[in-house]
């Protein structure tokens, strides 16, 4: 898809171009502080200040670059990214994370592997958001030609409601599924919790792009067009009043 394109040239850009002078002013400063021979221990503490600033920028511009575009999805593939994706929310939202994942993947193209981490990564996304989650399970399986991606939490069973986190996430992984011909349940065990599955064809894999772009197009095309229908607006009363005068 053209936005994954884009989210990749950016992500490069910044780790290329932003992450290198990042870096070096930082080496700059350490070699600096070295070789500035002072007793003023405030001039030294301001420099040091500046070093942690900028390890801390740079800590900040990875971790953006891996949001927009993951760099493992590329070195070691769709798995990978998938289990870091996966530990990356657990820690942060302090949740026991288990994953389930075949020890070989099928050859994907790029494309295909950044559609199928989007569904995982807003599958997890989903789950993190519900109440009293604690623990989330991550599995993939291939079945008969299919794909089969399964995200469990233990959380609540009640389905996200609309305008949530949660919510905006099913929303884009139902829509990303779609564009590839496949199928979301989400389901409510009667243990608790939540289980979602989406169900993908890897014969049909093949036809992502096109149709993601259409599916996206389709669901956003009321909102595109109210803005449009405002700017239209917005044009008449100008043109009014510059008869006026």
């Amino acid at each position: 898809m053209l936005v994954e394109q884009e989210k990749t040239d950016l992500a490069r850009a910044i780790h290329d171009d932003l992450g290198g002078h990042l870096i070096a002013t930082a080496m700059d400063l350490a070699v600096l502080k070295r070789r500035f021979v002072t007793s003023d221990a405030d001039t030294l503490e301001k420099i040091d200040r500046a070093i942690l600033s900028l390890t801390a920028a740079v800590d900040m511009m990875r971790r953006v670059t891996e949001e927009l575009h993951p760099t493992l999805l590329d070195n070691v593939g769709l798995f990978a990214a998938l289990r870091w994706q996966l530990n990356q929310i657990c820690q942060r939202s302090n949740i026991a994370c288990r994953d389930h994942l075949p020890s070989t993947e099928p050859k994907l193209r790029p494309a295909t592997a950044i559609s199928l981490f989007r569904v995982g990564q807003e599958a997890l996304i989903l789950a993190e958001n519900q109440a009293d989650t604690t623990a989330v399970d991550l599995s993939m399986d291939l079945q008969d030609g299919m794909l089969v991606m399964t995200v469990r939490s233990n959380g609540s069973s009640e389905t996200p409601h609309s305008g949530s986190r949660g919510y905006i996430a099913l929303e884009f992984l139902r829509h990303r599924v779609d564009a590839m011909d496949g199928i979301v349940a989400l389901g409510q065990p009667p243990e608790g919790g939540l289980i979602l599955t989406a169900k993908i064809s890897l014969d049909t894999m093949s036809l992502s792009e096109t149709q993601a772009v259409r599916t996206l197009e389709t669901a956003f095309m009321p909102y595109a067009q109210s803005t449009s229908n405002d700017s239209d607006h917005h044009e008449d009363d100008r043109s009014g009043s510059s008869s006026a005068d």
